[in-house]
């Protein structure tokens, strides 16, 4: 088959969530059809992975992404009744990329990566329609508006608004609308969209890069972990809530208590938290390995006040062996047993509890390493989870025949 594979974000490197579906769902599709991939580029450093894409797609065409513009193209959709987000992702560059792809060829599937980038294909020509819509993001725009003061308040809130309303406009260009977990595709269900099928296709781990090597870390003091993106506001909320709530009452009985986290493009408020810290606090930016960061660690916390769908970082370390204690939104979208696979906590003194007994229990440590590993095995393996995407691809739907009639 011939696949149109729209994304609002280049594929590579798959270095944060919404990267690392896009880049195993192209590479699997590639591997089994003609892959023609069109992409936004949102950061210059990006445009080398063009070349990684190019190996295994038949066709790779990046369209640059000037976040200023975006950003002006964005209010200016918001002032006229529409969201931030079709308007920042929207633009006559993509139109006129799609159009010369389409142009002399006809395409079997159309697949669009997010909401804002189903709007693209009612342009296409392809008899099957997908949108894989990964998360609900009106619902991320609305957690935000919770937590922020007054008057972006307003303007989240009112962005959730628009967004769900695009949501539920832009699953009407699709035969199949796909998500990561069932807990999101349960929202848009409950806007009663019409005639569109509703799926679900897990994310995975690689778990050949993301082994379990043994503990390395006894002897060492107290080391906890974050990883995510540092400047994306959900993970930049959630570190600096652990440094001011929690990492104060760890100290209470193990002054020497770390805490570490390390992504790429760290916040300035992160960076000044830990140069405040005088050592309790570190940052790393973007590493060529991460991995190397978890085996020296005693427990992973994924403290997360906001975000959707499934956290990739929670897989990881579960994959890696390290006990993890996670906010109960961070575990939403999985399918996990708190304190068979992990510790959830959500008040401070409850996370401060949970990250002291790994600490001073090394039993419940090895257990909950175990069962986490043996669940991802089962339930969170790429290959695996990858194979659901051929049932969609091969199985047309009522729509999709009757555009090929």
């Amino acid at each position: 088959m011939r696949i149109l594979y729209l994304a609002h974000r280049i594929p590579y490197p798959p270095n944060k969530g919404d990267k690392i579906r896009s880049y195993h769902h192209v590479r699997y599709l590639a591997e089994r059809h003609e892959v023609h991939l069109v992409a936004f580029v949102d950061d210059p450093a990006d445009f080398a992975g063009g070349d990684a894409l190019q190996e295994i797609c038949r066709e790779v065409v990046l369209v640059p992404l000037d976040r200023r513009r975006a950003l002006a193209r964005g209010a200016l959709s918001l002032a006229r009744g529409r969201s931030l987000s079709e308007g920042y992702f929207g633009g006559e560059a993509m139109r006129a990329a799609v159009k010369g792809v389409l142009a002399g060829r006809t395409f079997d599937v159309a697949w669009a990566f997010c909401s804002p980038m189903a709007e693209f294909l009612a342009q296409t020509n392809a008899p099957l329609r997908i949108a894989d819509f990964v998360d609900m993001d009106s619902e991320k725009w609305l957690q935000l508006g919770a937590f922020s003061p007054i008057p972006w308040r307003w303007l989240y809130r009112l962005e959730g608004r628009r967004v769900a309303a695009l949501e539920r406009r832009a699953s009407a260009y699709a035969d199949h609308v796909l998500f990561v977990a069932e807990t999101e595709a349960a929202v848009l269900r409950g806007l009663r969209p019409k005639g569109v099928d509703i799926g679900v296709v897990p994310n995975g781990v690689d778990q050949a890069y993301f082994r379990y090597e043994g503990d390395a870390s006894s002897g060492a003091p107290l080391t906890i972990l974050f990883t995510g993106a540092l400047d994306y506001g959900p993970n930049i909320d959630g570190v600096l809530w652990f440094l001011r709530e929690v990492i104060p009452l760890l100290q209470r009985d193990i002054p020497g208590a770390r805490f570490l986290a390390v992504g790429h493009r760290p916040a300035p408020a992160l960076v000044r938290a830990a140069r405040r810290s005088g050592g309790t606090f570190e940052v790393a930016g973007s590493v060529p390995d991460v991995r190397p960061f978890f085996r020296r660690a005693h427990v992973y916390a994924v403290p997360l006040r906001m975000g959707r769908g499934v956290q990739n970082k929670v897989l990881e370390a579960m994959a890696m062996g390290l006990p993890v204690v996670a906010s109960p939104l961070a575990t939403a979208g999985l399918r996990v047993d708190p304190n068979i696979h992990l510790l959830v906590a959500e008040r401070p003194r409850d996370f401060a509890a949970a990250v002291l007994s790994l600490w001073r229990e090394p039993s419940t440590r090895e257990r909950l390493s175990a069962s986490a590993r043996k669940l991802v095995a089962e339930r969170y393996d790429w290959e695996k989870n990858l194979r659901l995407l051929d049932s969609y691809v091969n199985r047309g739907g009522v729509r999709g025949m009757a555009r090929s009639a």
